[in-house]
C-alpha cells in the first residue's frame, strides 16, 4: 500500500499540471510559456530525483530515502500551494519533482525486494492500479476545485501535503532484508525477515513454503559507477532499459496530452475529443486491473514483446485515422494493453538488477525516459506542423517498435547469459570428473 500510494502521488501530479494550468496563469499573472517553464522545471525534478535516488538507497538504505522522499514532497506539494509568483513556484516544482522522483524509483525497488517473486507481479500491477486510479481521482477532483474561486488551483497543489500521513504506516515497516544482507547486515535481516513474517501471520495465517530465487550476480570489489556496471555484465542491458523508457515515456506523454489536440486536426469536436481521452483513461485503468490478475501468466521479455507489438499496432490504427467508431475501439484496445504492459515493464525493469545496484539500475533507466519527457513537447510540435495529424501514428510506431526491439535484444542477451553460465558450470563439471 506504501508503494501504491507513492505511485499515485506521481501520477496525480503530473495530471495536475494540465488541470491548473489555465487558473495558475491567470492568478499568478505569468504567460504560457512561463509556465512551460514551471513544466519544464518539474520533468528535471523528476530526472535528478530518479537519477540520484537509486544511488543513495544502494548505499544508505530503502526506507530512510522512501521516507525523506515523501517528506520533500508533501513540503513542496505545500510550498506550490503557497506560491505568489513563478519563481517560488517553479522552485517548489523543481523540489517536488525531486521527491516525486525517488518516489517513483524507490517505492518499486523496496516493493521488489520485500514482496515474495511468485506474488510481486500482483504486487506491481496492484501499485500500478492504484496510481491509474488517483488520475481518476484528481481529475474529479480539479474540476470541483478548480471552478470554485479564483486560488482553488492551490488545494490541487496542496492535495500532495496528505502524503506526509504515509510516514506512520513506513516507520512501522522494517528496512528491505534483501538490502541489509547485501550490506552484511544478516542478524538485522533475520529481524526484518521475522517482523515481515509476523505481520503476516497475524490473523492466523501459514506461510507458504519459501520459493528460491535467483538474481543477477552483483560485482566484486569497488569502482567507479562505469566500471560497476561494467563488471557486473549490465551496461548493455542498462543501454536497452533506457532506450525503451525513452520511448515508454514519449507515448505515456502522447497519450496524455495529444490525443485531444490531434483529434481536433481531424475535425473533432471539443466535447468529443474529451469523451474519447476519457475512454482512454479509464481502458488504462481497466488494463492495469487486468494485469493484477493475470500476474502469474502474463510475465517475462516474451509477454513484453507481444504486448508491445499488439499496441504498436493498436496505436498505429488509432493515429492514422478519423472515424469516430475505429478511434474508440482502437484507442480502448490500446489503452487496456498499455495497461498489462506498464507494470510487466516496471517489474522487469527492477528485477534486472542484482541488490547491490538495483536502485542505481532502475532509477538511470526511469531518469531517460525524464529526457522524453523533457525533449518530447520542444520537438513533436514542429513534426506535426510538417506532417499534420498522421505524426502521431507514425510517432507511435516509432515508439513502440523501439520497445519491441528493446525487449527482444535483452531477452536474446538473458539468453546468452545463461548459455555461459551453464557452459561454464559444465566446463567445471567435466575438469572435475577428468
Amino acid at each position: 500500500m506504501v508503494a501504491a500510494v507513492s505511485y499515485a502521488f506521481e501520477f496525480a501530479d503530473m495530471l495536475a499540471l494540465g488541470s491548473v494550468s489555465a487558473p495558475v496563469q491567470k492568478e499568478l499573472g505569468i504567460s504560457l510559456s512561463q509556465f512551460g517553464t514551471v513544466v519544464s522545471a518539474t520533468y528535471l525534478g523528476l530526472m535528478i530525483g530518479a537519477s540520484s535516488a537509486g544511488w543513495i538507497a544502494d548505499r544508505w538504505g530503502r526506507k530512510r530515502i522512501l521516507i525523506a522522499g515523501h517528506v520533500v514532497t508533501a513540503l513542496a506539494s505545500l510550498a506550490a500551494a503557497l506560491a505568489t509568483g513563478q519563481g517560488s513556484l517553479l522552485i517548489a516544482r523543481l523540489a517536488g519533482g525531486i521527491g516525486m522522483g525517488t518516489l517513483y524509483v524507490i517505492a518499486l525497488t523496496y516493493l521488489v525486494e520485500l514482496v515474495p517473486s511468485h506474488r510481486r507481479g500482483a504486487a506491481v500491477a496492484g501499485t500500478y492500479f492504484v496510481g491509474s486510479l488517483a488520475v481518476t481521482g484528481i481529475t474529479a477532483f480539479a474540476r470541483v476545485v478548480v471552478p470554485s474561486g479564483p486560488d482553488g488551483w492551490r488545494f490541487v497543489f496542496g492535495i500532495g501535503v496528505i502524503g506526509i500521513l504515509t510516514l506512520f504506516a513506513l516507520f512501522r515497516l522494517p528496512e528491505s532484508p534483501t538490502w541489509l544482507k547485501s550490506r552484511g547486515l544478516r542478524e538485522e535481516a533475520e529481524a526484518a525477515v521475522a517482523k515481515l513474517e509476523r505481520a503476516a501471520t497475524r490473523g492466523g495465517t501459514a506461510l507458504p513454503e519459501p520459493v528460491a530465487t535467483v538474481e543477477p550476480a552483483a560485482p566484486a570489489g569497488p569502482g567507479s559507477p562505469a566500471t560497476t556496471f561494467l563488471r557486473a555484465g549490465l551496461v548493455h542491458p542498462l543501454v536497452l532499459l533506457m532506450l525503451i523508457w525513452i520511448a515508454q515515456t514519449a507515448i505515456v506523454q502522447l497519450m496524455a496530452t495529444w490525443v485531444p489536440t490531434i483529434l481536433g486536426l481531424r475535425g473533432f469536436s471539443v466535447e468529443r475529443s474529451l469523451t474519447v481521452s476519457t475512454l482512454l483513461t479509464i481502458g488504462t485503468l481497466v488494463g492495469s486491473l487486468a494485469a493484477t490478475f493475470l500476474a502469474k501468466r502474463v510475465q517475462g521479455l516474451r509477454a513484453a514483446v507481444v504486448l508491445a507489438s499488439l499496441c504498436a499496432v493498436a496505436g498505429g490504427l488509432l493515429g492514422f485515422t478519423g472515424d469516430v467508431t475505429l478511434v474508440i475501439l482502437c484507442g480502448s484496445v490500446h489503452a487496456i494493453l498499455f495497461g498489462v504492459f506498464s507494470p510487466l515493464l516496471n517489474r522487469i525493469t527492477s528485477e534486472q538488477w542484482p541488490t547491490e545496484l538495483r536502485g542505481r539500475g532502475s532509477g538511470l533507466a526511469y531518469s531517460a525516459g525524464r529526457l522524453a519527457a523533457i525533449a518530447l513537447p520542444l520537438t513533436f510540435t514542429a513534426v506535426v506542423s510538417s506532417l499534420g495529424p498522421d505524426a502521431f501514428g507514425w510517432a507511435l510506431i516509432v515508439f513502440w517498435s523501439v520497445v519491441v526491439l528493446g525487449c527482444a535484444a535483452l531477452a536474446q542477451l538473458r539468453r546468452n547469459r545463461r548459455g555461459s553460465q551453464g557452459s561454464a558450470q559444465l566446463s567445471v563439471r567435466q575438469l572435475a570428473k577428468d
